[in-house]
């Protein structure tokens, strides 16, 4: 069944904070949630940006990102790894492989090209851990600090009427004020609604 969705991404923070200063929490959270083994279907599907530069794919084991959308750039400010010889663009990546494409030229100095690019936005594996509890989903990720420390990186998910929320729990605090940081997870699309498209919004 699809449904209408929109994706966002927050801090889960009092004030100005940065989403890349993660709270180190030293246990996966919540502590007595119940893990989860395979994220569950109603979560499962595919969710389109509504910039239309984005899809978030959600399968049974990971979330990836993939994102499609187009570049205006002055052909002597291309990227590294991009190389332009006439009309066609070539671009390598860091292992090597290389995508050829066939460019647009604005006039003598600007092109455009295409930029499609995928994202493991979370991935159920021996590094990660899925948590449930009172309807919010716990994205857990074991990860390495620039000091060779490990931290569990928490974000918590909800679904509700027609929005999909993920933010980043920076405060230990923030797992008791969920329902006022991104509301109470209610599904509200009955099995016999009509299927509708799927969207997300970052």
């Amino acid at each position: 069944m699809k449904k209408s969705l929109v994706f966002g991404l927050w801090c889960a923070v009092a004030g100005l904070a940065s989403c890349s200063n993660p709270k180190e929490f030293k246990d996966a959270q919540p502590a007595n949630a119940p893990v989860l083994s395979t994220i569950p279907v109603r979560l499962q599907g595919r969710y389109v940006a509504t910039n239309g530069e984005s899809v978030l794919n959600i399968y049974p084991n990971a979330m990836v990102r993939i994102y499609d959308f187009d570049v205006k750039c002055e052909r002597d400010k291309l990227p590294g790894g991009y190389k332009l010889v006439g009309d066609t663009l070539t671009i390598y990546d860091y292992d090597g492989f290389k995508e050829t494409q066939i460019v647009d030229h604005l006039n003598d100095t600007t092109i455009v090209y295409h930029e499609h690019l995928l994202d493991s936005f979370f991935v159920l594996n021996p590094f990660s851990v899925l948590k449930e509890s009172s309807g919010y989903y716990f994205l857990n990720e074991h990860i390495q600090t620039d000091s060779a420390k490990f931290i569990w990186e928490v974000r918590a998910m909800a679904l509700q009427k027609s929005l999909l929320t993920v933010i980043y729990v920076d405060d230990a605090g923030a797992l008791g004020r969920l329902p006022a940081l991104i509301g109470t997870p209610q599904d509200t699309l009955p099995v016999a609604k009509k299927p509708l498209r799927k969207k997300y919004k970052e």
